[in-house]
């Protein structure tokens, strides 16, 4: 196993414990800066491992990640702590123009941060990993909100802080693809949009290049790209009852793009609420992508969450672990070092996210490589997520929900 943090560096847990079969969990030391290895009994094909990562010295304010597959499947993990950061920043500034392009605001990424800059023109700054050929993203949006420019700034060597102007001109109006009308496999009552997301070579991932409500029209892009930049062309559709359904398309030179959503997790769909819940795992397994489930469980709040900042717990459950069952329970890990905030104390408030997860790429592609939700503001549920592999698809079927800690 390799923990890493949001930019792929090594890191150790504060505390680490391994499953066999439906054997006990078992506390493991690491073997190096973020390496985990044990055995799994010949005979026997599933595992299981959980990190508590670098974040958060309060048993309260657990920030775990848990990975349950099978041998056949990989046995090699990439395993995300994407709360985590192990590396140093320092500061980029400079002026910005946006007037080529009409601009009047300014929104600068970097592989650590972003921050928004009102005006057509003025200075900047903000912090970037420190390292050789860090770039910068900056996306201009003009007085109604459209996005009117980006570009991205490489080849910047932050290894103390720098100066770089952004200067747009005409050649950084963003391009644009089209989305094929997807119309007929989006479920009634649920409402869509669609649109882009960049991610440099790099690994500076902006928020958005745009988004539009329907199910046919363009979308931006980059306008100039070299190896290793990716677009997302994704769309996801909202319901009733806490219901969400997405369409994520990794491409390095998107065009024509065609978009399917997968069926949404049936209306009724019952969790059994506990400190550790049990989910149904039954949606979506028979169709011939499907890769697993993920569990994205938060307890003492998380901003957008009741409650403020506390405890952060996301598990993806593969396939072959799967197997025929239907049902699944965060397993029980508080007797266990490092693991004492395992789980919720009555009366605190609980949200949780359950998805059924479909991909073109297998179980063993998807959990060993490097995610393409880069940057601790946006790495969280990873196995959600797309890896950083050109024409890789990605699908899934989610259900959210908060509660009272029973």
């Amino acid at each position: 196993m390799n923990v890493v943090d949001s930019q792929g560096n090594p890191v150790t847990g504060q505390a680490a414990v391994y499953q066999t079969g439906s054997g006990a969990w078992q506390a493991l030391a690491p073997s190096g800066i973020g390496q985990y290895t044990f055995t799994v009994p010949s005979g026997e094909t599933r595992y299981g491992f959980t990190v508590n990562c670098p974040t958060g010295v309060q048993a309260s304010s657990m920030k775990a990640t848990t990975y349950q597959a099978t041998t056949t499947e990989a046995t090699a993990l990439k395993v995300f702590c994407p709360l985590a950061f192990s590396g140093s920043a320092a500061k980029v500034s400079g002026n910005y123009n946006l007037s080529a392009v009409g601009g009047t605001s300014l929104t600068v990424y970097s592989d650590t941060d972003l921050k928004f800059f009102s005006g057509a023109t003025g200075p900047y700054e903000i912090s970037s990993a420190v390292g050789s050929n860090r770039e910068l993203v900056a996306v201009a949006q003009d007085i109604g909100g459209n996005y009117v420019g980006v570009k991205v700034l490489r080849g910047l060597n932050v290894t103390a802080p720098i100066v770089a102007d952004i200067n747009f001109t005409a050649a950084d109006v963003p391009a644009t693809g089209v989305v094929s009308d997807f119309s007929a496999s989006l479920p009634a009552g649920f409402s869509v949009n669609f649109g882009s997301y960049f991610l440099s070579s790099s690994g500076v991932y902006t928020a958005l290049l745009n988004s539009t409500s329907g199910t046919s029209g363009s979308y931006n892009k980059v306008p100039s790209t070299i190896p290793g930049d990716l677009h997302w062309i994704y769309a996801i559709a909202r319901g009733s009852g806490g219901r969400e359904i997405a369409h994520i398309k990794v491409r390095a030179n998107p065009a024509t793009e065609s978009i399917t959503l997968p069926a949404p997790i049936p209306t009724g769909t019952t969790v059994t609420l506990a400190k550790l819940p049990t989910f149904p795992i039954s949606h979506l397994v028979s169709d011939p992508d499907f890769r697993g489930y993920a569990v994205l469980y938060l307890w003492e709040g998380l901003p957008g969450f009741p409650g403020g900042t506390g405890a952060i717990w996301q598990t993806f459950v593969s396939k072959g672990w799967i197997g025929s069952t239907t049902s699944y329970t965060l397993p029980d890990l508080t007797s266990l070092p490092g693991f004492g905030g395992a789980k919720p104390l009555s009366g605190e408030q609980a949200s949780y996210l359950l998805g059924a997860f479909l991909s073109n790429q297998s179980v063993g592609t998807l959990l060993n490589s490097s995610t393409a939700s880069l940057g601790y503001r946006t790495g969280l549920l990873h196995p959600l997520y797309p890896p950083r592999l050109d024409g890789t698809d990605v699908k899934w079927a989610l259900l959210q929900g908060n509660f009272t800690v029973p």
